[in-house]
């Protein structure tokens, strides 16, 4: 910092200001990376919440005496889940869209008739999401196809 003789202002040079810009860039360029990585992992673990909160509602249905919870589209949340789910809880978000299928005992991997819950990012975080979600869950419980990754649920 310079000082001016006869000035009592005080200031820095401009060769100053541009180094400490050139060095906080240089620390946004290393840090944006690993902020974007947590940013989507955080973003794979709201989904496995979403999932794992379908699972539990599927778990109380059966419990309570249910049969296997009928079809719903794609963001549909199924009629027989509805009750069991938390309040206020959609099969579509910002994030992705859920969709509920019940199997038979011939289409289930355990031949037995279970559920799936099948989950699509939203387009953008397709490529980034799907991996990330299969790497999460439990890989004995998962299928990942080319943009949705299926959990498989068992009573």
């Amino acid at each position: 910092m310079r000082t001016r003789i006869g000035s009592s202002r005080q200031g820095f040079s401009l060769i100053e200001l541009l180094t400490v810009m050139v060095v906080i860039a240089i620390l946004a360029a290393i840090a944006l990376p690993k902020l974007r990585g947590a940013i989507y992992k955080a973003q794979a673990a709201n989904i496995i919440g979403d999932v794992h909160a379908i699972q539990v509602a599927y778990s109380q249905y059966i419990s309570d005496g249910g049969t296997r919870p009928r079809n719903a589209g794609w963001g549909s949340v199924p009629a027989d889940l509805a009750p069991y789910l938390p309040g206020g809880f959609e099969f579509s978000n910002d994030l992705a869209d859920y969709r509920w299928t019940r199997l038979t005992a011939k289409a289930s991997p355990w031949d037995v008739e279970s559920g799936m819950v099948r989950v699509r990012p939203k387009r953008g975080l397709r490529d980034v999401l799907v991996p990330r979600l299969a790497a999460m869950a439990n890989q004995a419980m998962i299928v990942k196809k080319r943009n949705q990754v299926r959990f498989f649920m068992v009573p």
